[in-house]
């Protein structure tokens, strides 16, 4: 994806600016808190390094429009959200379908001409998942204001197909002053996901052609996906042609990242001393045995659902109660 120049980088119009809720207070580091404790104290375990190069960019899917020549739909928080958990997919099993930003933003309550809060949106996907793109369209060249903001009401929650696959959570990019984070903070976080910031959306630019902050007024948000010594590397739903530079020494608002885990519907299974392998369905709690070790040939079985015998992902137990067993075991000539 290419790097937009000043000349075609359309400005966002002027918004009031939502203040964030208490609830999205970010934490402080300092003495008594370093990144790595964060990470452990917030999500339970530090996030698997998927940008061993801090460069999200490469694994960018696409940047959603949140506007057409009629109208804007103010939904940049919810495009940039999405944006963000769109590039994990990418690189985790990229097997979501394109979800819909529109569905997001009314359940995130975003106004017309105004928009919503960070907390707000992150509330909503959280609460509410996510629904495939085709069953409600975000955006289209003749869509109005009055179509975008119509209520759905409950309607399309049947849709959901978002949390059946991913387990996620949100979590604050820690900060020196409670709003935003050092340069050396951002890069370590790149590693594990791109980041959601809040900006300026009255764009200045420097002589080489990079976003400057020119007041503390947030009123955009935008999706941090890498970061370079002269500038960083942005994603803007404002500007779907490509990325966009910040300088380097732009300061980044309530910057805010992603955890995303995939839901094992199926966890393999053997019993300690047996070589008999079980398919647990984590839903139900019953175990269906696929291999006794002698007649079937479990490491090929193994092989076509891992990839490798090695890759299996088997987690071993004392005993399988006899009760929540299902079925003889598979015989494969």
């Amino acid at each position: 994806m290419n790097i937009l120049k000043p000349e075609d980088i359309k400005i966002p119009p002027p918004a009031l600016v939502v203040e964030e809720e208490e609830k999205d207070a970010h934490p402080i580091l300092g003495a008594t808190l370093d990144l790595g404790s964060y990470l452990k104290q917030k999500f339970g375990e530090i996030p698997p390094v998927l940008f061993p190069d801090h460069k999200c960019s490469a694994a960018v899917k696409d940047i959603r429009m949140q506007r057409n020549d009629s109208f804007d739909a103010f939904d940049c928080v919810t495009c940039s959200h999405w944006g963000m958990i769109d590039t994990l997919d990418n690189v985790l099993s990229n097997i979501l379908p394109l979800q819909s930003r529109r569905y997001t933003a009314l359940k995130a309550g975003t106004q017309p001409n105004r928009g919503t809060s960070n907390y707000a949106v992150q509330q909503a996907i959280l609460e509410w998942g996510g629904i495939a793109e085709d069953k409600l369209p975000s955006m289209s060249d003749t869509m109005t204001q009055a179509q975008f903001f119509a209520s759905i009401g409950k309607a399309f929650d049947q849709y959901e197909d978002f949390k059946t696959v991913y387990e996620l959570q949100f979590g604050q990019v820690p900060t020196f002053d409670g709003v935003t984070a050092n340069n050396n903070t951002i890069w370590n976080i790149l590693c594990y996901s791109p980041i959601v910031v809040s900006v300026d959306g009255n764009y200045q630019f420097d002589p080489q052609g990079r976003v400057i902050r020119s007041s503390n007024n947030d009123s955009h948000d935008v999706c941090v996906v890498e970061q370079n010594p002269d500038y960083y590397l942005i994603l803007d739903s404002e500007n779907p042609g490509g990325f966009i530079k910040f300088a380097p020494d732009y300061q980044l608002h309530y910057p805010t990242f992603a955890y995303l885990k995939k839901n094992f519907m199926y966890q393999l299974v053997r019993v300690i001393g047996s070589p008999a392998v079980y398919v647990l369905d984590t839903k139900s709690g019953y175990y269906s045995p696929i291999s006794d070790g002698s007649r079937i040939p479990g490491g090929d079985l193994l092989k076509v659902m891992s990839g490798s015998y090695k890759n299996a992902n088997i987690i071993t137990v004392d005993s399988i109660p006899p009760e929540m067993i299902k079925g003889k075991v598979l015989q494969i000539d």
